[in-house]
């Protein structure tokens, strides 16, 4: 009869030892199944199949930490339980109030929405007006997103170069920095952004890459759009693409926007924005 045990790591070969050093088993006794390989944000997590069904797995001591908060969560537990013991007594009823009567505020709603018409327009007026990042920026994006690495136990070296924005370039030959279409590469390009933008107060641009996926996703987004704006023009009909962040629908925009007979629009709210493709209209 075989029986399992999972364990979890930062790291495929710490939860294999880990896993080996409860069961007191060696490799050679046991069959090990890699159910994950982890990444940037989530640990790895595999599985230790053996044949003897009294096994016992060994109890770790908790540490100091675990034994304070340990100490603590028995303590608010008996609180708790007293304190449902105790006798709940009624609130005094407070005596009814007559509703007041309000006037209409048509005429402040007017008001405000005058006061923050403005406060909009500038709002939108300082995210178009990019300044162009220092070298002190560079600095404060590259010891973060090292940071990041360092406690994701990723093995890499973040380079750097500065034209009209940061680009920033995370050298490394593991793919989990990328993620599921560059998911995790945009959380760490938003991240970085948003670090520098909130130390110096203006707004600052930075573009990550890693492994050349960038240019790689671009050139998989532009045939994708080639394939779907020859159906749409063939059958005449518009044609809706998958959902996509705004970094890939500005790429699709920009390159159907030089194909004859074709229109886009990005249509629906995020994380469901996507472009729709459709037959110009002859005029």
């Amino acid at each position: 009869m075989k029986k399992s045990f999972e364990f979890e790591a930062k790291k495929v070969e710490q939860a294999i030892s880990d896993g080996l050093s409860a069961l007191g088993r060696t490799v050679d006794e046991v069959e090990i199944n890699i159910i994950s390989t982890g990444g940037l944000f989530k640990k790895a997590k595999i599985e230790i199949i053996i044949d003897s069904p009294d096994v016992v797995v060994a109890e770790t001591k908790p540490t100091a930490k675990e034994e304070v908060y340990n100490a603590k969560k028995e303590t608010s537990v008996s609180e708790s339980v007293t304190a449902d013991k105790k006798e709940v007594k009624p609130e005094p009823k407070k005596a009814e109030q007559k509703p007041q009567t309000q006037k209409p505020k048509t005429e402040n709603k007017q008001e405000h929405k005058s006061e923050n018409k403005p406060q909009q327009q500038d709002r939108q007026k300082r995210r178009g007006d990019r300044v162009v990042p220092t070298e002190q920026d560079q600095e404060t994006a590259t010891k973060f997103l090292q940071g990041l690495l360092k406690a994701g136990g990723i093995e890499g070296e973040v380079k750097g170069s500065i034209s009209d924005s940061l680009s920033l370039e995370i050298v490394t030959s593991d793919s989990c920095v990328i993620g599921s279409r560059g998911e995790t590469l945009d959380s760490l390009q938003y991240l970085a952004t948003a670090i520098i933008n909130k130390e110096s107060g203006k707004f600052k641009y930075i573009s990550l890459d890693a492994m050349g996926y960038r240019a790689k996703r671009a050139d998989s987004l532009k045939r994708l759009a080639q394939k779907m704006a020859d159906k749409c023009l063939k059958n005449s009909r518009r044609i809706g693409l998958e959902p996509m962040n705004s970094q890939d629908r500005k790429i699709i925009h920009a390159f159907l926007g030089e194909i004859e007979g074709v229109v886009t629009k990005s249509e629906g709210h995020e994380p469901h924005r996507r472009i729709v493709i459709y037959p110009q209209r002859k005029r």
